[in-house]
């Protein structure tokens, strides 16, 4: 889980199971020309980065 130098919570908890992160992914695969799979950590950051989370 990620912190600030304060303590807050960064982001929301993510497991393995979200699946929320097709849009990162799909991008990703794209632009790496390597298949990133939903589950990567890679996907989920870039999705909350998207998100602007």
């Amino acid at each position: 889980m990620a912190f600030d130098r304060d303590g807050k919570l960064l982001t929301d908890f993510k497991t393995w199971r979200n699946s929320d992160t097709e849009e990162a992914a799909t991008e990703l695969t794209e632009k790496f020309n390597f298949n990133i799979p939903l589950r990567w950590t890679i996907a989920h950051v870039y999705q909350a980065i998207l998100e602007k989370a």
